[in-house]
């Protein structure tokens, strides 16, 4: 094996060891103090919801780059579960626009202390050298992204 491929591997190895780490800190079933356990793609759409008041089903899904579908079983859960209310807007009853409950507001404000503390964390670890680490990294995984996306394109091509 080549120095290139053994260094991608290696990489590739790293990027897993990343998300399983951060997937073990969301849970399985996290409850922000709630005392309702969240997965991380629930506490996620909770946290949208909290950042872009007002926003409908369709905003989500793409804000979240998942599935409009994906977006409305999520919501229909978490209402299940007393943290969010599916409202209409006048005149359109097909369209929901999820907004957190009380006890929605409180995971959503427990989940950004949960990233604000995590913030802190990787700045004393990287202090002044911060900044140009994340934008060195924010590019690497926007590369990383494409190369996916063109990966995926090619692979499901191929599937008959």
């Amino acid at each position: 094996m080549d120095d290139e491929r053994r260094l991608f591997e290696t990489v590739m190895s790293q990027l897993d060891s990343v998300v399983g780490r951060i997937h073990d800190m969301h849970g399985p079933h996290h409850d922000f103090g709630t005392g309702v356990p969240l997965c991380r793609a629930e506490a996620h759409l909770i946290q949208a919801i909290g950042e872009l008041p007002g926003v409908n089903v369709t905003g989500l899904a793409q804000h979240l780059g998942v599935t409009k579908g994906a977006v409305s079983q999520m919501v229909r859960k978490l209402a299940s579960k007393g943290l969010l209310q599916r409202t209409h807007r006048s005149g359109n009853a097909k369209e929901v626009y999820p907004e957190l409950t009380e006890l929605g507001g409180e995971a959503f404000h427990a989940h950004s202390h949960f990233h604000a503390a995590m913030f802190d964390v990787v700045k004393a670890y990287h202090g002044e050298q911060m900044l140009g680490k994340l934008q060195t990294l924010s590019a690497v995984l926007e590369d990383m992204v494409g190369v996916l996306d063109e990966l995926h394109r090619r692979t499901s091509s191929l599937q008959v």
